[in-house]
C-alpha cells in the first residue's frame, strides 16, 4: 500500500512538473528559449520581459551571432530599430543597449558579449555627452560582472512563481486585441504602443532639466580612459567602434545656455572628435505637440532612429538636414555649436 501511494505520488508529481514545465517553455514570457513557437494572440509579444531585458542581453548577442551590436543607455535603446539595418554591412544587427547604464557597465556588458560572439564587427555606441559629468550617485560604480552570467540564472527564471505569474500575464496581453503595452521585441529594441501621447512628457521639460543637471556641472575625466578602455576592447577584438551622437531638441541648447553649461559640452564634444569614427546629429524639431521626433525631451523617437541608421547604412549625412550625421572632426565643433548658440536664441526670443 505504501508503495502505491509513492508510485502514484510521484507519477502526479512528474506530471505536474512536466506540466508546468511545458507551459513556461511555450508561453515564453521572457524570449529565452530559441525553439519557442510564437503565436499571434497566444505568446508573440513578450511584454513582461521589460523588466530584466539586461539579463537577457548577453544570452541573445550569443544566440543570435549579430555582426553589429548597439550600445549605450535608453536613448538608443528606444529609437534605433537594428531591423533598418538589413541588407547592408553592418546585418544581422542587436540591440543590445541597457538604460541608464554607466560607461563602466557598458565596458563590462562589451567583454561578455565579445566572449559569447566572436563574429561582432561593429559595435555601434552612442554617447550621451552627460556621461562624463561628474556624479555623486554612480561614483565608484561597481558592476558585479556575475550579473551579466545569466546562465547561472536561467533556471532561477523558468523554474519561479514569477515565470508561471507572467506566462499568465504575457498570454493575457497578447489575447487582448487592443494592449497597448510596451515591450522589447525579439531584436532587443524597446517598443513604445502605437500612437502614444509623449505631450506629458514635455510639460516643465525646463524645471526637470534644471533638477536633473544642477548637480552634473563638472566633468569626470575617468570617464574618457573607460572610453579608451572599450575603444582598446573593440581593435584587440576585431571590430570597429563607431560613436553616435543622438539629437536632442533645440530647446536644450536655451537651457545649457542659460545655465552656463555649453562650454562643458562643447569640451566634450572636442574630446570626442578625436576618435576616428563619430558621427553628430543635429537637433531636431521643438517640442510642440504633435512631434514626430521624441518620446520625451531625453529620448529621440523611432522617427529618429531609423533616420539615423539610414544615414549610417548609406555612409551619407541626410541630405536635407543640416549636420545630420555628419563626421565630427576638430574642425567642425565649433562650427556645430555656433549653430546651436544661433538656435538658443531662436528659442529665446520664442
Amino acid at each position: 500500500m505504501p508503495q502505491q501511494f509513492l508510485y502514484s505520488f510521484f507519477k502526479k508529481a512528474l506530471f505536474i512538473i512536466t506540466a508546468f514545465l511545458l507551459f513556461v517553455l511555450f508561453i515564453d514570457p521572457y524570449g529565452i528559449n530559441p525553439w519557442g513557437l510564437e503565436i499571434s494572440r497566444v505568446n508573440k509579444i513578450k511584454y513582461e520581459r521589460v523588466n530584466i531585458d539586461r539579463l537577457i542581453k548577453p544570452w541573445e548577442v550569443q544566440w543570435k551571432q549579430p555582426k553589429t551590436i548597439f550600445m549605450g543607455t535608453s536613448r538608443p535603446h528606444q529609437s534605433l530599430n537594428p531591423e533598418v539595418l538589413d541588407n547592408s554591412v553592418f546585418a544581422p544587427a542587436y540591440n543590445a543597449a541597457v538604460p541608464a547604464s554607466t560607461l563602466e557597465e557598458n565596458l563590462l556588458f562589451l567583454k561578455k558579449y565579445f566572449q559569447l560572439n566572436k563574429n561582432i564587427r561593429f559595435v555601434v555606441f552612442d554617447i550621451f555627452w552627460i556621461t562624463f559629468f561628474k556624479r555623486e550617485d554612480i561614483k565608484g560604480t561597481q558592476y558585479n560582472l556575475e550579473t551579466l552570467e545569466f546562465f547561472t540564472q536561467f533556471f532561477g527564471l523558468v523554474f519561479s512563481v514569477e515565470s508561471i505569474t507572467d506566462c499568465f500575464k504575457t498570454f493575457y496581453k497578447n489575447f487582448r486585441k487592443n494592449s497597448r503595452g510596451y515591450y522589447i521585441s525579439s531584436e532587443g529594441f524597446f517598443v513604445y504602443p502605437p500612437n502614444i501621447d509623449s505631450s506629458r512628457h514635455l510639460a516643465g521639460y525646463l524645471q526637470n532639466m534644471h533638477v536633473e543637471i544642477s548637480n552634473k556641472i563638472e566633468i569626470d575625466e575617468d570617464r574618457f580612459i573607460v572610453l579608451e578602455e572599450i575603444e582598446k576592447l573593440c581593435k584587440q577584438n576585431g571590430a570597429k567602434l563607431i560613436l553616435t551622437i543622438l539629437p536632442e531638441p533645440p530647446i536644450s541648447d536655451y537651457f545649457y545656455e542659460c545655465n552656463n553649461i555649453t562650454p562643458l559640452r562643447e569640451y566634450v564634444f572636442k574630446r570626442l572628435s578625436h576618435y576616428p569614427d563619430v558621427y553628430y546629429f543635429s537637433a531636431l524639431g521643438g517640442l510642440e505637440n504633435p512631434n514626430p521626433y521624441w518620446w520625451d525631451p531625453h529620448h529621440p523617437s523611432i522617427t529618429v532612429g531609423n533616420m539615423v541608421l539610414e544615414s549610417l547604412k548609406s555612409g551619407k549625412p541626410n541630405s536635407t538636414i543640416p549636420d545630420f550625421g555628419v563626421l565630427l572632426v576638430p574642425k567642425n565643433v565649433g562650427k556645430i555649436f555656433s549653430d546651436r548658440k544661433i538656435r538658443s536664441r531662436e528659442m529665446e526670443l520664442k
